[in-house]
Order: structure tokens, then C-alpha cells, then sequence
């Protein structure tokens, strides 16, 4: 490997081939001294992300998180709140039928 050719699309190109992410292998060439640490600052993190790939739409964040899940949780849990009055209050679906749409 010559000085100057890892690139973020050969990093992502060469991560495939050897099973890890992107941004690992770009540390791992830092740490055994074949990339410099000013290449490794200037191959830019977001050009690794996903190594490379857009974002699946299961990597997009909930609208909800866990700390306001948590109340309704309790209340089904507890049978205060029904499934189905939960979910109309957070305006989602109960069923399954776009659950596994990546």
C-alpha cells in the first residue's frame, strides 16, 4: 500500500472483504503504522458510516424514546391502559404488518 491511497471508499471496499466496519479498519491501519495519524484524521467519519451505504430505515431513531415509553409500558402492564388505547394516543399500529419493512 502506498502512502496517500486509503481512501473512505477503499476503506468501505476493503472492510467488506474482510468482514469488519470501515472505521475499524481505518484504526487498525493507524495502530500498525501503515496510515499516518493525519490521513486517518482526513478520511472523513460520516463517508464511513454505515460503511459507506445509506442508512436502512431500521438505523433511523424511533420517534419515541424509552423514558416516555416507559409510563405506557407500566399502565398495559399493569392493565390500566389497554394495547390498542396506547397505540391511539401515540398514533402508531398495533399489528405487525409493516414491522418487518427495512
Amino acid at each position: 500500500m502506498t502512502k496517500g491511497a486509503v481512501t473512505a471508499a477503499w476503506l468501505n471496499r476493503t472492510a467488506d472483504v474482510f468482514g469488519i466496519s470501515s472505521a475499524a479498519l481505518k484504526f487498525r491501519l493507524l495502530n500498525l503504522g501503515w496510515i499516518t495519524r493525519s490521513q486517518a484524521d482526513a478520511i472523513p467519519e460520516a463517508d464511513l458510516r454505515n460503511d459507506g451505504r445509506p442508512a436502512r430505515k431500521s438505523d433511523v431513531p424511533l420517534p419515541f424514546g424509552r423514558k416516555f415509553h416507559a409510563p405506557f409500558a407500566a399502565g398495559m402492564t399493569e392493565g390500566r391502559i389497554s394495547v390498542r388505547k396506547a397505540a391511539a394516543i401515540l398514533d402508531v399500529t398495533v399489528g405487525f404488518e409493516n414491522a418487518f419493512d427495512l
